[in-house]
């Protein structure tokens, strides 16, 4: 048998052993309907993502282990996913889909890196009594929920939650719990705290619905950066840096004051913090309504306090046009104020305070500071 004919009979075995599938049994065909997993990337301080991280429970199961090997499997849009070693930090960096998000360890992080685009039913934040954890979103990062709670879900869950939003996006489509607000049900000792540094909240309220609950535990908001699009609130807030959009950028829109309102609200701006007003005609424009029943809500313009104004496309005023972009029971101006933004040099601002309204006037190239007396 010569050295041509073995090398013939060779090539045969192996073409054979291919064609029978033998080496490709490692990876099956996807049965038919069956649903591609979403894939994501863990990356951890300590250890590998195979270890006892994570409880997953298919939805509507009642079962929600705190703990759980689950091997390779990675969550999907159907599982109820649970933190549940102490200490750990978990990065999410490509997108993933759950029915939510519970925390139920000690001092652990979740962080959303550059890449993430997380979606769940509900995030549950932090439970567990006496214990902490800490969410981060870096920029890059995007998160759509339909309900955030950050602490104090039943009676026994007393801890604390910390979001930190560095970056990135985050969307809530009805509102932003930073406690739970039920009584009978929930923890009056639970801390959750939102610190919005950079990036985007939108909280999808609508006009009976306040975008932030601070509950029945501890509640804090701090704006410290960023924007913050809402269209109703119930309570205080203190913009310290960030950017207030009524309707969202390039969009008009209305922020409520809810009737009903707790206390004596106050919406407070500080210097170089934003109110940003989009103008796209003489009746379609940002507005701050801040009036409630008790015909206490005050709104405080601090000196330097910053008006950012946007011509929608094609859309220009006719010199001297006004358009009342904040009213309140109580308005106070401390100083003055700063017009900024693509056409803050084209708007005057005008204080009513009879009407307790703040308006701006336009005046093409010509603006830029407070009405002459």
């Amino acid at each position: 048998m010569n050295t041509s004919f073995l090398r013939f009979l060779l090539l045969g075995a192996l073409a054979a052993f291919f064609s029978c599938g033998v080496l490709n049994a490692a990876k099956p065909s996807r049965p038919v309907g069956a649903k591609e997993e979403v894939d994501i990337f863990y990356a951890l301080k300590d250890g590998d993502w195979h270890s006892n991280i994570w409880g997953i429970a298919e939805a509507y199961s009642g079962k929600q282990p705190a703990d759980l090997k689950i091997g390779n499997k990675r969550p999907g849009k159907n599982d109820r996913t649970n933190l549940g070693r102490n200490g750990i930090t978990v990065t999410v960096s490509k997108p993933v889909e759950v029915l939510n998000y519970t925390q139920r360890s000690n001092k652990a992080t979740l962080v959303f890196a550059k890449g993430a685009d997380f979606k769940a039913e509900s995030f549950e934040g932090q439970r567990g009594n006496g214990s902490s954890g800490t969410f981060i979103v870096q920029e890059g990062a995007k998160l759509e929920v339909r309900g955030m709670r950050l602490s104090g879900r039943t009676l026994t869950d007393d801890g604390t939650g910390t979001m930190n939003q560095q970056g990135g996006e985050v969307r809530i489509l009805t509102a932003l719990w930073l406690t739970d607000g039920r009584t009978a049900s929930s923890s009056p000792k639970a801390t959750g705290i939102y610190n919005l540094n950079a990036g985007t909240l939108d909280i999808g309220s609508n006009a009976t619905l306040p975008a932030l609950f601070k509950g029945i535990g501890k509640g804090i908001f701090n704006f410290n950066g960023g924007t913050l699009v809402v269209k109703s609130l119930n309570d205080s807030l203190e913009n310290k840096g960030g950017t207030l959009a009524p309707g969202g950028v390039g969009e008009p829109g209305n922020i409520l004051l809810l009737p009903n309102s707790k206390g004596a609200p106050v919406y407070k701006q500080n210097k170089g913090a934003s109110l940003a007003i989009d103008i796209a005609g003489q009746s379609k424009f940002d507005k701050l309504h801040w009036k409630c029943e008790a015909k206490n809500g005050e709104v405080v313009l601090e000196d330097g306090a910053q008006i950012e104004v946007t011509l929608g496309k094609g859309y220009r005023p006719t010199t001297g046009t006004e358009f009342e972009i904040i009213a309140a029971d109580k308005l106070t101006v401390n100083g003055t104020l700063k017009m900024t933004g693509p056409n803050g040099r084209d708007f005057l601002y005008k204080v009513v305070p009879d009407k307790n309204t703040l308006r701006l006037v336009y005046d093409s190239g010509r603006g830029g500071g407070p009405v002459s007396e």
